[in-house]
């Protein structure tokens, strides 16, 4: 059996948030975690969400709830964990506050978004954090000569069997840099030419059985609303100052890229490894974050990489 590793799994906690504010939590929506392993606490039918138990389904009556989702792993489902729509204008807090209070539930969180982290482009900050004198330190990738990656290159340069899952915005797969790095899912590649993104293979059916249409290279966990997910995890671009987009594309560049495999022109960067592959995970939220930890579980990846910022309260599921 593989272990998953966690590298780069820097999760800062702020105490929290007001979520009446969009940027701190998506507005309406609640995650909760019942006690045991019970399956179908929760079910959605003709008369709006239902509950095994009287006294929650009488708060979820009272409070309006409208909708539910579940958390696929492999052909099953997480036992007892769900996300709970609610009204927009609810307050997430009061709710996550009285639903605790029932005996059957173990925890629940809002489902808090994701701030991810950033260094100033600033010249000094890149080039000057260590001894002025070193002429390493001038390099615009002076951390690999820093860390004597050379030399652990004379040793190995990873393994195509190796794969990196990056969790983060996105990753911009068609970059020239990832040529020989982007991870291909065997269950869906139909004809099994490892194609990065072969319309052949896109047939609209779950060919590995996962709860995933058409994951070839991965999954995009961004939106608010988990109907909405695709099975394209590439960045979108905005226009906003400190856009976070590139941030995924980085990150996977800094784990893996093919050293001395494309032109030698300002696309041409180095990674740590040459040859492992990288999987985009596109997440934004906890309850997405949840899902791409279970997805990396699930398939069995050998690194998860995360580098993200939420702003939680002490309830037992952010923590």
């Amino acid at each position: 059996m593989k272990t998953v590793h966690l590298i780069a799994f820097l999760i800062v906690l702020f105490p929290a948030a007001v979520c009446g504010d969009t940027l701190d939590c998506v507005p309406g929506q609640v995650i909760v975690q019942f006690h045991g392993n019970s399956e179908n606490i929760l079910t959605l039918s003709g008369l709006g969400v239902q509950c095994v138990y009287p006294g929650i389904q009488q708060y979820l009556d009272e409070q309006g709830a409208n909708t539910i989702y579940t958390m696929p792993y492999g052909s099953e489902q997480v036992s007892g964990l769900y996300l709970i729509q609610f009204d927009e204008a609810a307050d997430v807090l009061a709710i996550c506050s009285e639903v605790s209070e029932f005996d059957e539930v173990e925890s629940a969180s809002p489902n808090y978004l994701v701030q991810y982290l950033f260094e100033p482009n600033d010249w000094y900050y890149n080039n000057d954090w260590y001894p002025l004198n070193d002429p390493d330190t001038t390099k615009d990738q002076w951390h690999l000569p820093f860390i004597q990656a050379d030399r652990a290159w004379d040793i190995t340069r990873g393994d195509s069997t190796v794969t990196i899952a990056i969790l983060d915005t996105g990753v911009d797969y068609f970059h020239p840099a990832f040529t020989k790095n982007i991870w291909v899912n065997p269950g869906e590649d139909i004809d099994h030419d490892g194609v990065v993104w072969d319309v052949a293979d896109t047939n609209g059916v779950d060919d590995d059985h996962n709860g995933y249409v058409d994951d070839l290279i991965g999954w995009d966990f961004w939106d608010k609303y988990p109907q909405l997910d695709d099975n394209n995890p590439i960045p979108v671009l905005d226009s906003l100052p400190n856009s976070p987009a590139p941030h995924g594309t980085i990150m996977a560049s800094i784990g893996a890229v093919t050293n001395d495999d494309v032109s030698p022109n300002d696309t041409s960067i180095a990674g740590m490894t040459w040859y492992s592959k990288i999987v985009p995970l596109r997440v934004n939220g906890l309850w997405g974050t949840i899902r791409a930890l279970y997805y990396v579980a699930e398939k069995h990846f050998d690194v998860a990489n995360m580098r993200m910022i939420y702003r939680v309260g002490q309830d037992p599921l952010t923590r």
